[in-house]
């Protein structure tokens, strides 16, 4: 059922957004890792997972209150997403993220912790840099340019536009390797 969900929204992305990266998914082939991404739009995760060739699920931490929608239960379910609260202290979810991780998969995160509908981007949530850290996975930032917006969560879904997806090379987190993660090195990291 995976490879046909990934094959609706691949074609859906190519016809209706005319989908194009910048290169080729560095992230698809590693065993695990961790990508972060800016978040402009609920079509985000999608945008971001048709890049990966070889059809394994790309697990978003999602908002809570998307879970129990038809329709977007059954794509959570088979994209195996990780419910999380929006107040940024969710540590239930951050703890089955780690697990995910350390376990070989691969790991969505917004850092800005939602949709972003002004210029340039939020703080991240140093929450971020901690799973990083203590996952020692590597870390791919992803930049989507040009996602459908809107009040709706529904609309940007129909709003054709181009969009473009810049993966980005591995973020080099070598020298934090062992710290300890004091709020100064998360906040650094962040």
């Amino acid at each position: 059922e995976l490879w046909l969900l990934y094959a609706i929204a691949a074609l859906y992305c190519r016809l209706c957004f005319h989908w194009r990266s910048n290169r080729t998914c560095p992230f698809d082939q590693e065993p695990r890792a961790l990508i972060i991404a800016n978040h402009r739009s609920p079509i985000d995760p999608v945008l971001i997972w048709i890049g990966i060739r070889n059809f394994r699920p790309l697990e978003f931490l999602t908002a809570q209150e998307y879970f129990g929608i038809r329709g977007l239960q059954f794509i959570f379910t088979h994209m195996r997403a990780i419910p999380v609260a929006r107040d940024g202290k969710d540590m239930a979810a951050t703890r089955t993220a780690l697990r995910r991780l350390k376990d070989g998969c691969l790991l969505g995160v917004f850092p800005e912790g939602g949709i972003t509908v002004t210029p340039g981007l939020r703080p991240g949530n140093p929450g971020v840099a901690w799973l990083a850290l203590q996952s020692q996975a590597p870390v791919y930032p992803v930049y989507i340019h040009n996602a459908p917006q809107s009040s709706s969560m529904v609309e940007p879904f129909l709003k054709f536009l181009r969009v473009r997806v810049s993966y980005g090379d591995q973020v080099d987190l070598e020298r934090y390797r062992g710290k300890r993660a004091t709020p100064e090195v998360l906040q650094e990291v962040t």
